[in-house]
């Protein structure tokens, strides 16, 4: 029905300029459909595959939130079209998810998850602005490690907390000592 319409309108379109020039004159915003371009914010998720700093893969899911400059979707639709989701918005987190998650350690990425996430949010926000696209939020959701990394983890973290619990134990008995002497 679309192209029927463009094929009955576009010759109406062409016209003669002063310069004796052929120029397409359209006005979009009658030719936009509305379901074509959400103006309320939108969330979706997305799940990649990224390798960090040290070459191991990590499985990310990232949960983001966005909506098109309500003022620029004569642009969206000139220059890119309604599928400026899988055009812009997706190849752009995507990039920029690998790009950041590629300068840090598998264990950092935990440790400094909010830092990971503002670092993807702003340069993602700042590449989609350029394409009319206003980014609210982004939230990695999941971050999963190769199994035998998630066990060297583990096991380091609960070799750490027994040799806490070494230095600990000796101030206890001390301090129950000092306690039974002073009694």
């Amino acid at each position: 029905m679309k192209k029927l319409i463009l094929l009955l309108i576009i010759p109406l379109l062409f016209s003669c300029n002063s310069n004796k020039e052929k120029k397409l004159e359209v006005d979009l915003s009658k030719l936009i459909k509305e379901e074509d371009y959400v103006l309320s914010v939108q969330e979706k998720t997305l799940s990649t595959d990224v390798l960090s700093v040290n070459g191991l893969p990590i499985k990310v899911e990232l949960s983001y939130r966005y909506k098109i400059i309500e003022s620029e979707v004569e642009y969206l639709e000139k220059n890119i079209g309604p599928n400026y989701h899988n055009k812009i918005v997706e190849p752009n987190l995507l990039s920029t998810t690998r790009e950041v998650i590629s300068y840090y350690l598998p264990e950092e990425l935990y440790t400094n998850r909010l830092a990971v996430e503002d670092e993807i949010f702003i340069k993602t926000k700042n590449d989609l602005e350029k394409s009319h696209i206003n980014l609210n939020s982004i939230l990695i959701t999941s971050l999963t490690l190769p199994k035998e990394l998630q066990n060297e983890i583990e096991n380091k973290l609960k070799e750490e907390q027994i040799i806490l619990d070494s230095k600990i134990k000796p101030e206890r008995q001390i301090k129950k000592f000092d306690n039974i002497k002073t009694h």
